[in-house]
């Protein structure tokens, strides 16, 4: 619940501050297998009916514990909550048209509850290998890996580096509601350019949010250029994406009370209803080197936020620049053995880098183990210096400035695929 007064207007603005996608091509399936060494495939495993028709699935349970800090769940106790399924259908319908939908489930702490969702659900049609297009509900592109964030056999680590990939937001901005066109453009001597632009909506779920009444998105629109040089194992990409949310919530009277108390004076006659509109413009930069087992990858993204209230003295007018960047590399030492390590820098307002809670610096490893072709073991640690990522409500509605500066988390996961 939102028990602080400054945690409604996060709740606004968090629901486009996020960004995760998942593969709906075999493209993309086979782009996520190379970017990752070679380990399993998210279509290992999978039943096929026929030529034209296969479905795929994936059970994922994990474990979280953590020091100082509760972060995704209850973890300073150790948390089992950390489940993810998946089940995925894509069909060949012929003459260049595909189609393909993809149910999901997940319990993430106060997350997800193991109620049943549509991740994605869309009909394309390919024209040609530089131009082809998607219509429904379609993942979002952005950044080298936001296609295959949610599968954990596609990659090394059990959390991508979450100041660009963060994962307790996957609720909020799965999917756009519109259309896609993308398509592959050889270059000749100079490599091949491959291409994604989308524009749409968001349609998010409410019923769980306390105090927001509705949310509306009037435009979503962005794209993702990806350079695959003629420098063998070197991709360079950039992304764009612009949006508007529109919301309405209801302060109740105890958080009126609690405005009120710190001095904030509202208009008369006011019942407790703020109007809020949250623009964005989020843009990254991305390079990746693969070579053998050996991959490198860095991004560098920043975010410029715009918040207007009809209540500015309860959300203040104001205008945020984030910076998120990090640096990852991991190695396949054996066909059944990778190692992985990453450092994630996060700064929520970069007026404001000497703020700890509004940083978040993340040292992460992680070791992979393959069990066999449908079986992947992970252990994971990581060592963080600032509280941007946490949620005051898992920690005693207590402000991030007051939580612990430096602190550990420790995540183990398995995952079967099918």
């Amino acid at each position: 619940m939102l028990h602080h007064p400054a945690h409604l207007g996060y709740a606004l603005i968090v629901c486009l501050m996020i960004f995760i996608a998942f593969p709906c091509t075999a493209r993309a399936q086979t782009r996520a297998a190379n970017h990752f060494l070679g380990v399993l495939s998210p279509y290992s495993g999978r039943l096929t009916l026929g030529d034209r028709l296969a479905t795929h699935g994936f059970i994922s349970q994990g474990f979280l514990w953590s020091s100082g800090n509760n972060y995704l769940a209850q973890s300073k106790k150790g948390s089992f909550e950390f489940t993810e399924v998946g089940l995925s259908i894509a069909a060949d319908l012929g003459g260049g048209f595909t189609a393909g939908i993809q149910f999901f489930s997940r319990d993430l702490g106060p997350t997800g509850g193991y109620t049943p969702q549509v991740d994605w659900a869309y009909l394309g049609y390919k024209w040609r290998d530089w131009l082809g297009i998607r219509l429904g509900r379609v993942k979002i592109p952005f950044g080298l890996y936001n296609e295959m964030s949610d599968i954990d056999a596609a990659r090394v680590p059990i959390l991508l580096p979450q100041s660009i990939y963060q994962i307790e937001n996957r609720q909020f901005l799965l999917a756009q509601t519109g259309a896609e066109i993308s398509g592959i453009i050889p270059l000749a001597r100079a490599g091949e350019l491959e291409y994604s632009a989308y524009a749409g909506t968001l349609y998010t779920d409410i019923s769980s949010t306390p105090n927001i009444n509705s949310l509306h998105v009037p435009y979503l629109a962005g794209g993702r250029l990806l350079w695959r040089t003629p420098l063998k194992g070197f991709t360079f990409g950039s992304s764009a994406l612009a949006g508007e949310l529109e919301s309405n919530a209801t302060l109740s009277q105890k958080q009126i009370d609690t405005f009120a108390a710190s001095g904030v004076l509202f208009p008369s006659g006011f019942d407790g209803k703020i109007e809020n509109t949250v623009s964005a413009v989020f843009v990254a930069a991305s390079a990746e080197y693969v070579r053998g087992g050996l991959l490198v990858a860095a991004e560098y993204s920043r975010r410029y936020i715009e918040n207007t209230s009809s209540v500015p003295a309860t959300i203040p007018k104001a205008k945020t620049t984030n910076e998120k960047a990090y640096l990852m590399a991991s190695y396949e030492f054996l066909e059944w053995f990778t190692g992985g390590i990453y450092y994630s820098i996060d700064f929520k307002d970069i007026d404001l880098r000497s703020h700890f809670d509004k940083t978040q610096h993340d040292l992460a490893a992680t070791l992979r183990f393959n069990v066999g072709a449908h079986f992947v073991l992970k252990i994971e640690g990581h060592y963080l210096n600032g509280t941007a990522v946490l949620s005051p409500a898992l920690n005693d509605n207590r402000p991030n400035s007051e939580s612990k500066k430096n602190w550990a988390l420790l995540l183990t996961k398995a995952t079967v695929t099918f």
